[in-house]
């Protein structure tokens, strides 16, 4: 077994763990606004606070979970490369741009937030 052989094999299911995460954020968006627009349209008064408390908690509670998923498959694919006698650091990339991509999410869901 060879690293690249390997990683191909994970690749698919992190890309899946995060189109997962990225849909279930958009879901939230979408709730976010969906609520807003309802609340504004009736004439109610808008609680800013209330809005970043509720839907920054619900998109930590989603980090967390995917965070949770996303790092027993990159310790199945360590476990994996140290089996076949490989250095477990050839994950590491993985790992990078996860943190790299998902620091992007949150800059976008917090622009979109700042936009309602």
């Amino acid at each position: 077994m060879t690293v690249a052989s390997i990683k191909q094999k994970y690749e698919p299911t992190l890309a899946d763990i995060e189109g997962q995460a990225s849909s279930r954020i958009g879901g939230l968006i979408g709730a976010a606004q969906t609520e807003y627009a309802r609340k504004k349209a009736a004439g109610e008064s808008i609680n800013y606070a209330y809005f970043y408390n509720k839907y920054v908690s619900a998109a930590t509670e989603l980090e967390n979970r995917t965070d949770t998923v996303f790092y027993a498959v990159i310790g199945s694919l360590k476990s994996e490369l140290k089996a076949n006698g490989l250095a477990e650091s050839h994950a590491e990339s993985f790992v990078s741009e996860y943190e790299a991509r998902k620091a992007e999410r949150k800059k976008a869901l917090l622009s979109k937030a700042s936009g309602l």
